[in-house]
Formats: C-alpha cells, sequence, structure tokens
C-alpha cells in the first residue's frame, strides 16, 4: 500500500509541476495583449468605419433588393402560402 501512495504522489507532483510551468506564460501574454491593445487603439475608429460601411453595401446590395419582392415579405412576415 505504502508504494500506491507514493506512486499517486509523484504523479500528483508531476502534473502539478507542469501545470505551474504552463501557467507561467500567462502573465507574459497578458503583457503582449496589453500592448497590442495600445498599439491598435489609434487605428480602432478607421477599423469601425470600415466595418460599417462594409454592413451598410450589404444591406444596399442584398437586403434591400430582397425586400422589393413582395412575395418575400408577405412569406415571411405574414405566413401566408398563398401570398
Amino acid at each position: 500500500m505504502n508504494g500506491t501512495i507514493q506512486i499517486h504522489c509523484y504523479y500528483y507532483c508531476y502534473y502539478y509541476r507542469y501545470g505551474q510551468l504552463s501557467g507561467m506564460v500567462e502573465p507574459l501574454a497578458g503583457l503582449f495583449g496589453a500592448v497590442a491593445v495600445v498599439l491598435a487603439e489609434p487605428l480602432l475608429p478607421y477599423t469601425l468605419a470600415f466595418a460599417a460601411g462594409a454592413m451598410i453595401y450589404v444591406v444596399v446590395d442584398d437586403i434591400i433588393p430582397e425586400a422589393q419582392n413582395w412575395f418575400v415579405i408577405c412569406r415571411f412576415t405574414v405566413h401566408n402560402k398563398r401570398c
């Protein structure tokens, strides 16, 4: 029984050690993320404007022409199959 406890303790300490080593990179990754946010912050208005422009393009190109079709409007709003 004593050998089983020693083996269990060995594996427990082994996994504990590697768990601690894997957690040591988290502060470094946090610092890297903070630096990336500080560097990307001046670009944020431009990227949001680009995303808004892309969304306006999608609405004008796809959604408005489909909304002009009465069958599509009737099918999705009224749920009437006889439209």
